[in-house]
């Protein structure tokens, strides 16, 4: 059980590490995104920084955040996560 626990602490860094990538791609600062959320400035940190895991349904509202397709959410974060043998 400790060897999940973490796994899913270096999937959490790194899909936070790709949403900040893209945020940063698409010329949107944390406070721009947090607003367009209706979230913290912490709670994008905290997400970006693999402190906390983002739910399905916060990826959604994410990917629309950042003007991108869900789908290409999706697919940015299951390479990243395929490229480090994390799925």
């Amino acid at each position: 059980m400790r060897q999940d626990a973490v796994i899913q602490e270096e999937a959490n860094k790194l899909i936070g590490e790709t949403l900040k990538a893209i945020r940063k791609r698409s010329g949107i600062t944390q406070k721009e995104l947090a607003h367009r959320l209706h979230a913290t400035q912490s709670f994008i940190s905290a997400i970006e920084q693999g402190r906390r895991a983002i739910r399905l349904t916060e990826a959604i509202l994410y990917s629309s955040g950042l003007g991108i397709p869900s789908q290409e959410l999706y697919e940015e974060l299951k390479s990243a996560l395929d490229e480090h043998n994390l799925l």
